[in-house]
């Protein structure tokens, strides 16, 4: 059986998520971060063409940075991460590689503004060419491709389960606001009654207009490095999930909580759809009784099978992408 070569490219991985989520035991895989590869210098020029709308010219700066690391001809898929400008690579690649290009939405189209969503009409029945998006009803309305979330696991599913809680256990939430730190709010007021810490790392929006009581909720300090988030799920037995409104895909926080096997509690009531939900482990906020949240923390973790947790894994996704790739070429 012929190895498969995949390159990734991501624009903006200043966190390093993307180096751990690309991990794979069955492909052959070349990780590029153009904001790693650029230098300081480089990564303020290509901000500043950037917000000069100078498109076509980051994209000639970025393909200079990427060909300086590797033949375009060496690989058989180029997976491309949504990011600043991350559309113009696919007009660029084309021509230069014989590569399949896989395109990922992480975020929710509407967030999408401008000459973006252009590519999207552009290249979407290119046979070389695969959108592909976590937000189930973005990829009806944009007739993209809908796979599996994936997040990174760095621990290969422990074995070990939770046990049962007890109070004083603390709850996690890191991320940007995004509207949602009134909601995020109620849970944390809700796991205090029952005497459980929530350790919350907020980071607040640009733009955002808080109340006083709102700013004792946020988080100042810099962004935190992939590695160093991990260490806090490790340290913790329940992670927070609260999905921006009309978001129908799901975050990575479930992932975290399935591949770490911590207790999940979130505002995503898709997640009864997914086949690694159970009662046990996820609550429900909106569904569930919250008079009962606390005898949900006192139970200890249900065992999810290896097989269900691969699927949302690097491999499970590009399984999923390569079969489709199959389809449309017979």
């Amino acid at each position: 059986m012929n190895v498969i070569n995949v390159l990734i490219l991501s624009i903006d991985d200043s966190c390093h998520a993307d180096e751990f989520l690309f991990k794979t035991h069955s492909y052959n895989t070349m990780y590029i971060s153009l904001h790693d590869n650029s230098g300081r210098f480089g990564w303020f020029f290509y901000k500043v063409l950037y917000r000069l709308k100078l498109y076509k010219i980051c994209t000639f700066f970025l393909g200079c940075i990427i060909k300086k690391r590797v033949s375009f001809m060496n690989f058989d898929y180029i997976f491309i991460n949504e990011g600043a400008c991350s559309e113009y690579l696919i007009e660029y690649l084309l021509p230069r590689s014989n590569a399949k290009i896989v395109f990922q939405y992480w975020n929710t189209i509407e967030k999408i503004q401008g000459e973006h969503l252009n590519y999207i009409h552009k290249y979407k029945n290119n046979p070389r060419v695969f959108f592909q998006s976590f937000d189930y009803h973005d990829s009806q309305k944009y007739q993209l491709h809908y796979n599996y979330q994936f997040a990174p696991c760095l621990s290969n599913f422990p074995a070990k389960l939770t046990t049962p809680m007890k109070k004083g256990r603390e709850a996690l939430f890191v991320g940007v606001d995004k509207n949602r730190l009134p909601k995020i709010m109620k849970v944390a007021e809700a796991l205090d009654k029952i005497g459980f810490l929530s350790k919350l790392y907020i980071f607040p929006d640009r733009e955002g207009n808080y109340s006083e009581k709102e700013k004792r909720y946020l988080y100042k300090g810099k962004k935190f490095d992939y590695i160093d988030i991990v260490s806090m799920i490790n340290e913790t037995d329940v992670i927070i999930d609260i999905v921006q409104d009309g978001q129908n895909g799901m975050t990575w926080r479930p992932l975290e909580a399935l591949f770490y096997q911590k207790k999940l509690i979130t505002n995503f009531a898709k997640i009864m759809n997914y086949d690694f939900y159970t009662p046990e482990n996820i609550f429900i906020v909106g569904r569930d009784d919250m008079s009962t949240l606390n005898e949900f923390l006192e139970k200890p973790l249900k065992s999810i099978p290896k097989e269900i947790k691969e699927r949302y894994t690097f491999d499970g996704c590009m399984k999923n992408i390569i079969s489709r790739f199959k389809t449309v070429s017979k």
